[in-house]
């Protein structure tokens, strides 16, 4: 993996206050932000995971309640797939493929921060809805769910869905536009072309999906379960 050298000014740490923190849009830092969230969302998936595994060494066990059982299974499900593996995967690619193509930045900073700012928020709606529909959110589980955890549940796929598809965006145009002279496609990095190709499945992808997490929960909830699926 050859990685190209950019010449920049000495940047002070953005992690040195709060400020920094807050307002950077270099693709380092945010590529740091993304791999330490989504480190933080591994822990409390990782602790979801072990209170499962405790309730489940004895018959009978009385660690959690059946219900806080379904809650938690259905958000380390959730925050394995959409907190984890997705946005560590978008924070190297924050980190490297600007260096790997010999671009000072990314195409559009604004919106590489905002992609990054969306997803924590995104874990924070699922977190506090603790939702209890399983893995996969099917009826009637999705419905017949008590609360607002389902909707909540549901906002928070649709927000880290929306920062995945402008992380997306930003990589093509990236990738396209501002390739340093010599950087072509067809003896570009192996990384590079596996996050071209990511972000192309995730720009037709995921309006799809955040269709379908809205359609159907919303036309079940609209009246109350009976017992019998809609035709």
């Amino acid at each position: 993996m050859q990685v190209l050298h950019v010449e920049e000014k000495e940047r002070p740490a953005f992690y040195s206050s709060l400020k920094g923190i807050l307002t950077t849009t270099h693709h380092t830092d945010i590529g740091i932000l993304y791999i330490a969230t989504s480190f933080f969302f591994f822990i409390l998936g990782g602790v979801a995971a072990m209170l499962m595994r405790t309730q489940l060494t004895e018959p009978n066990n009385s660690v959690v309640t059946p219900a806080t059982y379904s809650s938690l299974f259905t958000t380390h499900g959730t925050t394995m797939i959409f907190f984890w593996v997705i946005p560590c995967f978008a924070g190297f690619a924050n980190y490297l493929i600007p260096k790997l193509i010999g671009a000072r930045d990314m195409y559009f900073p604004r919106l590489n921060a905002l992609s990054y700012w969306l997803f924590p928020f995104a874990g924070a709606f699922l977190w506090i809805g603790m939702p209890d529909a399983g893995w996969t959110g099917y009826a009637p589980l999705s419905v017949i769910s008590q609360g607002y955890g389902i909707d909540l549940w549901i906002m928070s796929l649709v927000l880290v869905g929306t920062a995945s598809i402008l992380g997306a965006i930003n990589f093509i145009v990236t990738i396209y536009k501002l390739r340093a002279p010599g950087v072509m496609f067809r003896n570009m990095s192996l990384f590079v072309w596996s996050m071209l190709v990511t972000a192309f499945l995730i720009v037709g992808a995921t309006p799809v999906l955040s269709a379908a997490l809205i359609m159907p929960n919303a036309s079940f909830r609209q009246k109350p379960w009976n017992g019998i699926l809609p035709s």
